[in-house]
């Protein structure tokens, strides 16, 4: 008897409707394992097409010409940045600038300097700047002014205006500011 005649007498034996349910049940156990790993290697392959997308269209959308170009039209504007940038060791030149405004403009003048702060990663620190400002109003004013026409960066954050009016005298305003300066 050949092989072939024992398969054949194998599955006479066994009617249709068991050789139909060993048929899909071993159909759905085929699907059962390899539908996840086929979903699987699906997904992975879409997420890698994508992934190589947004590479090319990085490497596609920044190139030297540009970075260099970049750089030109800014190189300009750092020295201005660097010049409103108080100088190290210039302290005493920054303070007696301001005490010549206040001085010209007839208005007492209280400066406090706070402690250094180093800002992140660079070579530049920022210092709190206090302020009190005693007389005229309008001169108050003009020293505002003459403060933002220096070249120097000065950050205010806060200004607080009180008035007083003593017997027989005229009315003093005092105006109080707080602020950021910026050295190297």
């Amino acid at each position: 008897m050949t092989f072939l005649n024992k398969i054949k007498k194998y599955f006479s034996k066994i009617n249709t409707k068991t050789f139909t349910l060993l048929s899909i049940v071993i159909i759905l156990i085929i699907i059962a394992f390899t539908y996840p790993i086929i979903s699987r290697m699906l997904t992975i392959s879409q997420g890698a097409k994508n992934l190589r997308n947004t590479i090319d269209e990085q490497r596609s959308t920044i190139s030297l010409e540009e970075v260099t170009d970049s750089y030109e039209k800014y190189e300009t504007k750092l020295t201005l940045i660097n010049q409103a940038m108080i100088a190290k060791n210039r302290e005493l030149e920054f303070i007696t600038t301001l005490e010549n405004i206040a001085a010209n403009l007839t208005l007492q003048q209280d400066i406090n300097i706070g402690q250094r702060e180093i800002i992140d990663n660079s070579s530049y620190t920022k210092t709190s700047l206090s302020i009190l400002l005693q007389g005229d109003f309008k001169n108050q004013i003009q020293y505002l002014q003459s403060i933002e026409k220096l070249p120097i960066y000065i950050n205010v954050k806060k200004i607080n205006i009180n008035t007083a009016k003593e017997e027989n005298t005229a009315t003093t305003t005092k105006m109080l500011l707080l602020a950021n300066t910026f050295w190297q």
